[in-house]
């Protein structure tokens, strides 16, 4: 077989190489080392999209949330965070309650993580108490929190398939539930994930809960999440979520009260009651009923089934 380049040929390259001495044509200088097992860094600033997104959940959640306890409750997204999973996991305690989801709508999974002390306390306020004990450490979930973790994860499931239904439906459902983070498998170790924390706050208690997502199930949607503009439209245009106002508006509970009759009376008549005394307050018929302050009604007072009632005679 005939050689293809002659022994001087080789020689002189050889000896170029010994010197260093090759020159090619381009800027070789000009090149960057790339690792192919490296995945594209998306900084939280290029998703703003994905931030009205989020803010849309919240407000949806917040009402869903908030007939759920009876009482006002708060959801304050956080800014987005970008890790590894394997590093998120290891972030995380035991037990945390975490729901695997399924999206059909991205063709891939996700994740919900609630805190323990949340699941704790939002148990507690639910049975009419303070929410603000403390969490028992390294127990597992009761029957009664599981239970509470499943109606939490439907309201939450609901309100998000609704969230991010401008963009795509998502058909989001849950798999699977676990409490230890090693057991929960949406990505690999190494894979980024993109976290989107909430902060839940009821009066002053509550906690976090976090949806996560691989960084690869959001690759399909990702040009439109760098969209600003991606919910122009005023949530005041948006029927749905004008009815969760409305409806967690509605559900709010505020205090009434009644003044049946005033009479102003010396400081020394008063010191001087005993018990037993009687106070004459002339012959009004009608009370004002108000709320929060404001007059509403004009009410006559009664008795109804052996029991101080009132009944509204006119607006006000």
């Amino acid at each position: 077989m005939k050689d293809i380049l002659s022994q001087e040929e080789i020689d002189a390259l050889l000896s170029n190489v010994d010197t260093q001495d090759i020159s090619a044509n381009g800027a070789a200088n000009d090149a960057q080392p790339f690792d192919l097992a490296s995945r594209r860094h998306i900084r939280r600033e290029s998703l703003p999209g994905l931030e009205r997104l989020n803010q849309r959940f919240a407000e949806q959640f917040r009402a869903s949330l908030s007939r759920l306890l009876g009482r006002p409750t708060e959801i304050i997204p956080q800014s987005l965070q970008f890790s590894s999973y394997g590093a998120y996991q290891h972030s995380l305690y035991i037990p945390s309650s975490l729901s695997l989801l399924r999206l059909a709508g991205l063709g891939g999974a996700a994740m919900i993580m609630a805190d323990a002390r949340l699941i704790f306390r939002l148990l507690d306020m639910l049975f009419g108490g303070s929410g603000r004990g403390s969490a028992v450490d390294g127990r597992d979930f009761s029957v009664a929190e599981q239970r509470l973790i499943e109606r939490f994860s439907r309201l939450l499931i609901d309100d998000l398939n609704a969230a991010w239904s401008p963009l795509l439906n998502l058909q989001c459902e849950v798999v699977s539930r676990e409490v230890n983070p090693v057991m929960a498998v949406i990505a690999g170790s190494a894979d980024p994930v993109l976290v989107s924390r909430f902060v839940v706050d009821s009066e002053g208690t509550g906690g976090e809960f976090h949806l996560v997502f691989p960084m690869s199930c959001l690759e399909p949607v990702r040009n439109t999440l760098m969209r600003p503009d991606l919910l122009d439209r005023s949530f005041s245009d948006d029927p749905l979520w004008r009815r969760s106002i409305r409806s967690a508006v509605m559900d709010t509970r505020v205090s009434t009260h009644c003044t049946l009759a005033e009479k102003n009376i010396s400081l020394r008549t008063l010191t001087q009651m005993q018990a037993g005394d009687v106070i004459q307050l002339g012959h009004q018929n009608q009370a004002v009923l108000k709320a929060a302050g404001m007059p509403l009604y004009r009410a006559s007072l009664g008795i109804i089934n052996n029991k101080l009632a009132l009944k509204l005679n006119e607006s006000l």
